[in-house]
C-alpha cells in the first residue's frame, strides 16, 4: 500500500507545505479559525476525539471528544 502524503497548497502559489503527524486513520475535517492548524479525527473509535494538528511540526491536541448519548447502533467500521 503507498504511502499517504497529504500537502497543503497555496493558491498564490506559495511553497507548498507537507502535512505532518497525521496518523494512518485520520480524516481532515477542516483548517482552523488561523489557519495554523488542521483539525482531524480517528474515524475507528469512539468517543470520536477531535485534535488540532499543526500541520507544520506534527504536534497534535486534543480539542473535543463526542459520544453519543446511546451507541447501540453505532458503526466505526464501514466503507472507506
Amino acid at each position: 500500500m503507498p504511502e499517504r502524503v497529504e500537502a497543503v497548497y497555496s493558491l498564490d502559489g506559495a511553497e507548498t507545505i507537507p502535512v505532518q503527524g497525521l496518523e494512518p486513520t485520520d480524516v481532515i475535517i477542516r483548517f482552523t479559525e488561523d489557519d495554523q492548524a488542521i483539525y482531524v479525527f480517528n474515524r475507528d473509535g469512539l468517543p470520536a476525539r477531535v485534535h488540532r494538528l499543526d500541520y507544520r511540526t506534527g504536534e497534535r491536541q486534543l480539542w473535543r471528544e463526542f459520544m453519543p448519548a446511546d451507541t447501540t447502533e453505532v458503526s466505526i467500521t464501514g466503507p472507506r
